[in-house]
């Protein structure tokens, strides 16, 4: 029987993100605070073949490319080995979520182990990074903060809180959301006040940008905060928009409540923190 290396990739949540400068190639300087959440998550199965192939269902696997712009994909190719991907798909794409990267992540850990290829987790990010500026920060996981373009990472303590995570039927391009940036002077987010301790106050500066790429936020944004009874958090550059609550019981309760109240209109999930981007399964 053909080996199989089953991995769940976790959805990452960017908590706080500040723009703090534009280099001269373009790229933006960013200081953020990320976590990575226990849902939504996607299951990447990963098998020895001759050839890189990726298969995708599951409810967010509409429109999501299968060749070498799959990050998955990719994440093979750069390791020099062929594989088998299947992924089932959870992590809405254009949400915020770092869904790419995180399977990106999922598959460089399953194919080190699947070939044991002789990579340590330092050479493994090296190659994460050329995929894509989330990719290291889904292979180390947990709780971190991120400085430089994202490629600058260091894991630190969260409190054990709860997130709430509602993502409209309409995504926010990335690239999209930082030319709007641009073009809007680099204007600083809005504060957000969760009152939980040690998350107090969290502004993300591209919130203004998003705004502007998708207006339908605005209203979504509305809806979720009258639902929640509390400010939400756009997640990196949207589109979903998250509820911080002091413990993952909280946000369990919250969850249904927002979701009912939305009536279709969005995903929404409730999630805890884990201290993994990345958990495997042999099978």
């Amino acid at each position: 029987m053909t080996k199989t290396i089953t991995a769940i990739a976790y959805a990452k949540v960017t908590l706080e993100l500040r723009v703090v400068g534009v280099r001269d190639d373009g790229y933006h300087e960013l200081a953020a605070q990320v976590t990575s959440a226990s849902a939504p998550a996607d299951v990447v199965r990963v098998r020895e073949s001759a050839i890189t192939s990726v298969v995708v269902d599951g409810p967010c696997a509409r429109g999501i490319p299968t060749d070498a712009r799959n990050l998955a994909f990719a994440a093979a190719e750069a390791l020099g080995v062929a594989a088998e991907i299947a992924i089932h798909k959870e992590i809405p794409a254009g949400a915020g979520l770092g869904g790419g990267s995180a399977d990106a992540a999922a598959v460089l850990i399953a194919v080190r182990r699947l070939y044991g290829l002789p990579l340590n987790d330092s050479e493994l990010a090296d190659i994460g990074a050329g995929l894509g500026a989330d990719v290291p920060a889904c292979l180390r996981g947990g709780a971190l903060r991120m400085r430089g373009i994202g490629d600058v990472i260091r894991s630190i303590t969260l409190p054990a809180i709860g997130l709430v995570i509602a993502t409209p039927h309409f995504g926010c391009p990335t690239p999209a959301v930082y030319r709007a940036w641009d073009d809007l002077g680099g204007p600083a987010g809005r504060r957000v006040e969760t009152g939980v301790p040690g998350l107090e106050v969290l502004v993300n500066d591209l919130e203004p940008a998003a705004l502007a790429v998708e207006p339908r936020l605005a209203g979504f944004r509305e809806h979720v905060e009258d639902l929640a009874g509390h400010p939400v958090v756009l997640a990196g550059s949207g589109s979903s928009y998250v509820v911080v609550c002091a413990t993952p019981e909280q946000a369990a309760a919250l969850a249904p409540q927002i979701a009912n109240g939305l009536a279709g209109e969005a995903r929404v999930v409730a999630a805890s923190t884990t201290r993994a981007g990345v958990a495997i399964a042999e099978s």
